[in-house]
């Protein structure tokens, strides 16, 4: 089992670096998992009860070209394939180009190619490895499904109703490219094509097995809502970012807005709040609420709840929170609890309860995932940090080793 080991070793390592750099120890761990899709689960929420070993060391390295995102820099909102998202299944990672157009398996032992499968246009968006198969969205509008051991096709769905071909960021892709990244849920995955509401926005449950469709909903692009801008008109979401997934609910990010959201067992769509100022394409959910934009909403209507600080991290049961040197541990999610303001009126707001706030030796960065019972981090100097928060009364930080270049 040592292999399942570093499999959430590599995806870590390589998400956090300009090279894929896979990192091993001779640590096992029977428990250890893959790493199937974007940040791990269906709900985006980026924890793994898979545990880091306890020192990490560079086995290999796999250098890319420079990424070519689709949108500049500048708008932050939409930097979905800022730069390369990989995933893990077994003794293999699979890496996405929007460079040259397509899916690499590497061996996780050596770093050797073991096929790649081009599409027709930039992959932007981390696959989906789930049960020997490998699914993916590409800017031709299609979402594939290949074999993961020899990269075969096994079947492919086009998103939009045409193979039309426009002019894309420099390329020749779909009128309806398909930028609402795959998600894989109770057998099935969802995947959204189309970025212009007024051209068309198509989304789509398949059967993961045979890519039979479940339902699709093309009808939601023209509703009649509040733009951003306070204007009124006939619109809708804009996939751009990845989808979401919960028991009952269905989240497509709508890259510079607040996702729509959809019924997941239908297709039918529930909301839509675009006049909101918040958004981004990084969306999570858990239970009765959805985070976007540092900021939990209620799933039921869409309403923000309440904004939380930056450098914090959700996952099943807690809300982690890093600043300067100190590491603070909620209970999540939160609870609405009454008070009595200034003026002796019942007010109510929304908040968590702490679980524990202490120092540590080191001075952590951004949260990037929970592997077991560790918070793993890097600070400026690049040193890659656990902290532990198995015993609450007791959180602890390591350092397990250190990358060069900068991480994201």
């Amino acid at each position: 089992m040592e292999n399942h080991r570093r499999n959430l070793v590599s995806v870590f390592a390589a998400c956090v670096s300009l090279t894929i750099i896979l990192a091993c120890s001779e640590d096992t761990d029977k428990e250890s998992v893959d790493w199937p899709q974007w940040r791990y689960s269906a709900g985006r929420l980026p924890s793994s009860p898979s545990k880091l070993p306890s020192k990490l060391h560079l086995k290999w390295v796999r250098q890319f070209d420079l990424p070519q995102p689709a949108w500049p820099k500048g708008q932050t909102k939409l930097q979905f394939d800022l730069s390369y998202e990989p995933v893990v299944m077994g003794k293999q990672v699979f890496v996405p180009s929007m460079v040259n157009d397509s899916v690499t398996a590497y061996q996780t032992e050596t770093g050797r190619e073991h096929w790649r499968f081009f599409a027709d246009a930039p992959v932007r968006f981390a696959p989906i490895a789930r049960n020997g198969k490998v699914y993916f969205v590409s800017d031709d509008g299609y979402l594939y499904c290949l074999d993961a051991d020899d990269g075969v096709l096994l079947w492919k769905f086009r998103g939009g109703p045409t193979d039309r071909k426009v002019l894309g960021n420099g390329r020749l892709v779909n009128e309806n490219p398909a930028r609402g990244g795959p998600v894989f849920y109770d057998g099935k995955i969802y995947f959204a094509s189309g970025i212009y509401p007024f051209v068309g926005t198509y989304l789509h449950a398949l059967e993961a097995e045979t890519g039979n469709v479940v339902w699709t909903n093309s009808g939601s692009n023209s509703i009649y809502v509040l733009q951003a801008h306070s204007a009124p008109s006939f619109a809708g979401i804009s996939p751009q970012g990845y989808l979401v997934a919960t028991p009952k609910h269905l989240f497509v990010s709508g890259g510079r807005t607040v996702p729509a959201c959809y019924d997941r067992l239908t297709g039918e769509f529930l909301y839509y709040n675009p006049n909101n100022k918040l958004g981004g394409y990084e969306v999570a959910a858990l239970g009765e609420v959805y985070i976007n934009s540092n900021s939990i909403f209620n799933s039921a209507n869409g309403t923000e709840i309440i904004r939380q600080k930056d450098g914090s991290l959700v996952t099943a049961d807690r809300l982690y929170h890093v600043g300067d040197d100190e590491v603070s541990v909620y209970e999540f999610p939160g609870y609405y609890q009454e008070s009595i303001d200034r003026k002796g009126a019942k007010t109510t707001h929304y908040t968590y309860k702490l679980l524990s706030s202490q120092l540590v030796s080191s001075k952590p960065g951004r949260l990037y995932i929970k592997a077991g019972d560790d918070l793993v981090t890097i600070d400026k100097k690049g040193n890659i940090i656990t902290i532990d928060v198995r015993d609450l009364n007791r959180i602890e930080s390591t350092v397990k080793g250190k990358i060069e270049g900068t991480p994201w």
